[in-house]
């Protein structure tokens, strides 16, 4: 059963274009993926291609305790992250658990994992320069290694660093599972349409960089390979859903 204002077509939840909920929606367009060199721009993001994307929606958050803990509650998601506190906390993502568990979660409440390019879709969004709000890094865009904090803030606690649809965190925070495996050279003959992926072998994609990370890796096109058994508190999770 989907979410309300959704519905179900072939076994997936779909939804009109537009804001549904906390989802923004992206429609059917064709983008930039990937970075064409210099500073910043690792030989896994290269080179840059342009790929047609079916219509999507991604959480205009990332995934917080309090919604996590709901999941927990309902007996689909069974792992208790080391550094959880819905109670006090519950506007802070969630973060701490394994690829398998995003994905559990996301499944739950009628989502996905987005893909890698949807991610970096919604990512990139209408910004002009390399981050998802445009040219300027500092601490009021994203809370990143600079900063200093040693922590994620709460799912909406730096406006200044939205895309210009409205998703928050989508550089810093916490970094984000997506539904891909990686491949350092998928870029170089993905397909030009809804590419899912290479075949799985034994690494995820992580991106959007976390509290910890340097200002490079909170560029629209970073990529990170993570092995999906591990749990590491700077990973949290964000899902989506395909448009019809």
């Amino acid at each position: 059963m989907c979410p309300d204002g959704l519905s179900c077509t072939a076994g997936v939840c779909v939804a009109a274009p537009g804001q549904v909920g906390d989802l923004i929606a992206f429609p059917r367009k064709a983008f930039d993926m990937g970075c064409a060199g210099g500073a910043g721009c690792t030989s896994d993001a290269q080179p840059v291609h342009t790929v047609m994307l079916g219509g999507f929606a991604i959480e205009r958050s990332e995934v917080t305790q309090a919604a996590y803990a709901r999941c927990l509650a309902d007996g689909e998601c069974t792992f208790t992250p080391a550094s959880f506190t819905p109670g006090s906390a519950p506007d802070l993502p969630v973060r701490g658990i394994a690829w398998a568990e995003a994905d559990t979660y996301c499944r739950h409440v009628g989502r996905c994992l987005p893909t890698e390019a949807e991610w970096e879709r919604a990512a990139r969004d209408l910004a002009a320069g390399p981050y998802p709000w445009g040219a300027t890094l500092d601490c009021q865009h994203a809370d990143y290694a600079t900063c200093g904090l040693g922590a994620p803030v709460a799912s909406a606690a730096l406006p200044g660093g939205d895309t210009p649809s409205g998703v928050h965190h989508m550089a810093g925070n916490v970094r984000e599972w997506v539904a891909d495996c990686f491949q350092a050279d998928y870029y170089a003959h993905s397909p030009p349409s809804d590419p899912a992926g290479p075949p799985c072998t034994s690494t995820r994609v992580l991106r959007g960089g976390s509290f910890r990370s340097p200002a490079d890796a909170l560029t629209a096109w970073h990529r990170e390979a993570e092995d999906p058994l591990h749990v590491l508190d700077d990973v949290g999770v964000r899902c989506a859903i395909t448009l019809p």
